[in-house]
Protein backbone atom coordinates (compact mmCIF):
# COMPACT_ATOMS: atom_id res chain seq x y z
CA UNK A 1 0.00 0.00 0.00
CA UNK A 2 2.88 2.35 0.83
CA UNK A 3 4.69 1.64 -2.45
CA UNK A 4 1.49 2.31 -4.39
CA UNK A 5 1.03 5.66 -2.65
CA UNK A 6 4.62 6.69 -3.38
CA UNK A 7 4.27 5.69 -7.01
CA UNK A 8 0.93 7.43 -7.52
CA UNK A 9 1.81 10.35 -5.20
CA UNK A 10 -1.41 9.96 -3.26
CA UNK A 11 -2.27 9.91 0.44
CA UNK A 12 -1.86 6.78 2.54
CA UNK A 13 -4.45 5.52 5.06
CA UNK A 14 -4.29 2.02 6.52
CA UNK A 15 -5.17 0.13 9.70
CA UNK A 16 -2.64 -2.36 11.03
CA UNK A 17 -1.06 -3.70 14.17
CA UNK A 18 2.26 -2.40 15.46
CA UNK A 19 4.40 -3.56 18.34
CA UNK A 20 5.15 -0.96 20.95
CA UNK A 21 8.45 -0.75 22.83
CA UNK A 22 6.89 -2.76 25.68
CA UNK A 23 6.24 -5.67 23.26
CA UNK A 24 2.45 -5.22 23.18
CA UNK A 25 0.74 -5.29 19.78
CA UNK A 26 -1.99 -2.71 19.23
CA UNK A 27 -4.06 -1.55 16.26
CA UNK A 28 -3.22 1.84 14.74
CA UNK A 29 -4.79 3.98 12.06
CA UNK A 30 -1.94 5.46 10.05
CA UNK A 31 -2.81 8.41 7.83
CA UNK A 32 -0.12 10.11 5.72
CA UNK A 33 -0.43 13.01 3.27
CA UNK A 34 2.30 13.85 0.71
CA UNK A 35 3.56 17.46 0.70
CA UNK A 36 4.54 18.68 -2.78
CA UNK A 37 6.82 21.41 -4.08
CA UNK A 38 5.90 23.83 -6.89
CA UNK A 39 6.87 21.26 -9.52
CA UNK A 40 4.69 18.51 -8.11
CA UNK A 41 7.54 16.58 -6.51
CA UNK A 42 7.09 15.16 -3.02
CA UNK A 43 9.08 17.15 -0.45
CA UNK A 44 8.04 15.02 2.52
CA UNK A 45 5.16 13.11 4.07
CA UNK A 46 3.07 14.47 6.92
CA UNK A 47 0.87 12.15 8.95
CA UNK A 48 -0.31 10.57 12.17
CA UNK A 49 -0.51 7.15 13.81
CA UNK A 50 -3.61 6.91 16.01
CA UNK A 51 -4.05 4.11 18.55
CA UNK A 52 -7.47 2.57 17.73
CA UNK A 53 -7.01 -0.71 19.62
CA UNK A 54 -9.86 -0.03 22.06
CA UNK A 55 -12.12 0.90 19.16
CA UNK A 56 -11.22 -2.30 17.30
CA UNK A 57 -11.86 -4.33 20.46
CA UNK A 58 -15.29 -2.72 20.83
CA UNK A 59 -16.03 -3.48 17.16
CA UNK A 60 -15.12 -7.14 17.68
CA UNK A 61 -17.25 -7.36 20.82
CA UNK A 62 -20.24 -5.80 19.06
CA UNK A 63 -19.86 -8.12 16.07
CA UNK A 64 -19.64 -11.13 18.40
CA UNK A 65 -22.65 -9.96 20.41
CA UNK A 66 -24.64 -9.52 17.18
CA UNK A 67 -23.64 -12.98 15.97
CA UNK A 68 -24.57 -14.54 19.33
CA UNK A 69 -27.93 -12.76 19.33
CA UNK A 70 -28.69 -13.94 15.79
CA UNK A 71 -27.70 -17.50 16.67
CA UNK A 72 -29.84 -17.37 19.81
CA UNK A 73 -32.84 -16.18 17.79
CA UNK A 74 -32.35 -18.93 15.21
CA UNK A 75 -32.05 -21.52 17.98
CA UNK A 76 -35.18 -20.21 19.68
CA UNK A 77 -37.13 -20.23 16.43
CA UNK A 78 -36.01 -23.79 15.65
CA UNK A 79 -36.81 -24.88 19.21
CA UNK A 80 -40.31 -23.42 19.16
CA UNK A 81 -40.99 -24.86 15.70
CA UNK A 82 -39.89 -28.27 16.94
CA UNK A 83 -41.97 -27.93 20.11
CA UNK A 84 -45.08 -27.00 18.17
CA UNK A 85 -44.54 -30.17 16.13
CA UNK A 86 -43.96 -32.25 19.26
CA UNK A 87 -47.10 -30.85 20.92
CA UNK A 88 -49.24 -32.19 18.08
CA UNK A 89 -48.05 -35.78 18.66
CA UNK A 90 -49.45 -36.35 22.18
CA UNK A 91 -52.34 -33.98 21.53
CA UNK A 92 -53.36 -36.04 18.49
CA UNK A 93 -53.26 -39.19 20.59
CA UNK A 94 -55.36 -37.59 23.33
CA UNK A 95 -57.99 -36.40 20.87
CA UNK A 96 -57.96 -39.67 18.93
CA UNK A 97 -58.38 -41.95 21.91
CA UNK A 98 -60.92 -39.59 23.48
CA UNK A 99 -62.99 -40.05 20.34
CA UNK A 100 -62.60 -43.86 20.58
CA UNK A 101 -63.91 -43.77 24.16
CA UNK A 102 -67.30 -42.65 22.80
CA UNK A 103 -67.81 -46.12 21.34
CA UNK A 104 -70.57 -47.71 23.44
CA UNK A 105 -69.43 -51.21 22.42
CA UNK A 106 -66.04 -50.87 24.11
CA UNK A 107 -65.24 -53.53 26.69
CA UNK A 108 -63.78 -52.49 30.04
CA UNK A 109 -60.27 -53.68 29.15
CA UNK A 110 -60.10 -51.57 25.99
CA UNK A 111 -61.61 -48.60 27.79
CA UNK A 112 -58.95 -48.82 30.53
CA UNK A 113 -56.25 -49.10 27.89
CA UNK A 114 -57.51 -45.99 26.07
CA UNK A 115 -57.73 -44.03 29.30
CA UNK A 116 -54.19 -45.07 30.21
CA UNK A 117 -52.97 -43.94 26.77
CA UNK A 118 -54.72 -40.58 27.17
CA UNK A 119 -53.21 -40.11 30.62
CA UNK A 120 -49.73 -41.02 29.42
CA UNK A 121 -49.91 -38.64 26.46
CA UNK A 122 -51.29 -35.94 28.75
CA UNK A 123 -48.20 -36.33 30.91
CA UNK A 124 -45.99 -36.17 27.81
CA UNK A 125 -47.74 -32.99 26.74
CA UNK A 126 -47.10 -31.51 30.17
CA UNK A 127 -43.41 -32.33 29.86
CA UNK A 128 -43.22 -30.65 26.46
CA UNK A 129 -44.83 -27.52 27.91
CA UNK A 130 -42.25 -27.67 30.70
CA UNK A 131 -39.56 -27.72 27.98
CA UNK A 132 -40.96 -24.51 26.53
CA UNK A 133 -41.02 -22.92 29.97
CA UNK A 134 -37.40 -24.03 30.39
CA UNK A 135 -36.49 -21.87 27.40
CA UNK A 136 -37.74 -18.81 29.27
CA UNK A 137 -35.68 -19.89 32.28
CA UNK A 138 -32.58 -20.25 30.13
CA UNK A 139 -33.02 -16.75 28.72
CA UNK A 140 -33.50 -15.39 32.24
CA UNK A 141 -30.45 -17.31 33.49
CA UNK A 142 -32.53 -19.25 36.03
CA UNK A 143 -32.41 -22.80 34.64
CA UNK A 144 -31.35 -25.30 37.28
CA UNK A 145 -30.19 -28.83 36.50
CA UNK A 146 -31.70 -31.58 38.66
CA UNK A 147 -29.74 -34.41 40.26
CA UNK A 148 -32.10 -37.20 41.28
CA UNK A 149 -32.40 -40.99 41.17
CA UNK A 150 -34.76 -42.29 38.49
CA UNK A 151 -35.37 -45.28 36.24
CA UNK A 152 -33.57 -44.87 32.94
CA UNK A 153 -35.49 -47.83 31.51
CA UNK A 154 -38.86 -46.24 32.30
CA UNK A 155 -37.75 -42.91 30.83
CA UNK A 156 -36.61 -44.57 27.59
CA UNK A 157 -39.81 -46.58 27.42
CA UNK A 158 -41.88 -43.38 27.73
CA UNK A 159 -39.92 -41.67 24.96
CA UNK A 160 -40.15 -44.65 22.60
CA UNK A 161 -43.85 -45.04 23.30
CA UNK A 162 -44.40 -41.35 22.67
CA UNK A 163 -42.72 -41.52 19.25
CA UNK A 164 -43.80 -45.02 18.19
CA UNK A 165 -47.14 -43.83 16.79
CA UNK A 166 -45.39 -41.25 14.61
CA UNK A 167 -43.00 -43.98 13.41
CA UNK A 168 -45.90 -46.32 12.72
CA UNK A 169 -47.50 -43.70 10.47
CA UNK A 170 -44.32 -43.78 8.34
CA UNK A 171 -44.28 -47.58 8.22
CA UNK A 172 -41.21 -47.93 10.47
CA UNK A 173 -40.72 -49.32 13.97
CA UNK A 174 -39.01 -47.90 17.05
CA UNK A 175 -37.76 -50.70 19.28
CA UNK A 176 -36.15 -50.40 22.72
CA UNK A 177 -33.39 -52.89 23.53
CA UNK A 178 -31.37 -52.60 26.74
CA UNK A 179 -28.07 -54.35 27.35
CA UNK A 180 -27.75 -56.27 30.61
CA UNK A 181 -25.07 -53.94 31.97
CA UNK A 182 -27.27 -50.83 31.67
CA UNK A 183 -28.17 -49.78 35.25
CA UNK A 184 -31.86 -49.76 36.17
CA UNK A 185 -31.57 -46.45 38.01
CA UNK A 186 -29.21 -43.56 37.40
CA UNK A 187 -28.47 -40.26 39.16
CA UNK A 188 -29.02 -37.41 36.71
CA UNK A 189 -31.60 -34.95 35.33
CA UNK A 190 -34.54 -36.89 33.82
CA UNK A 191 -36.12 -33.80 32.26
CA UNK A 192 -32.97 -32.86 30.32
CA UNK A 193 -32.32 -36.47 29.28
CA UNK A 194 -35.91 -36.80 28.09
CA UNK A 195 -35.46 -33.68 25.97
CA UNK A 196 -32.26 -35.11 24.47
CA UNK A 197 -33.78 -38.52 23.71
CA UNK A 198 -36.92 -37.00 22.19
CA UNK A 199 -34.77 -34.84 19.90
CA UNK A 200 -32.43 -37.67 18.85
CA UNK A 201 -35.07 -40.36 18.36
CA UNK A 202 -37.58 -37.83 16.98
CA UNK A 203 -35.05 -36.81 14.32
CA UNK A 204 -34.34 -40.46 13.53
CA UNK A 205 -38.06 -41.04 12.94
CA UNK A 206 -38.41 -37.81 10.99
CA UNK A 207 -35.55 -38.51 8.58
CA UNK A 208 -36.02 -42.27 8.15
CA UNK A 209 -38.15 -43.49 5.24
Amino acid sequence: AWKTCVKLKKSFKEEYRMRRVDGVYRWFLVSIQPIFDWNGNILYWNGTATDIDDHKKTERELALAKENAENANQTKTAFLANMSHEIRTPLGAILGFSELLKDVNLNSQMRDQYIETITRNGESLTKIIDDILDLAKVEAGRLEVEHIDFSLENLLFEVVELLSEKAKQKGIVVKLTLEENVPKNIYSDPTRLRQIFINIIGNAVKFTD
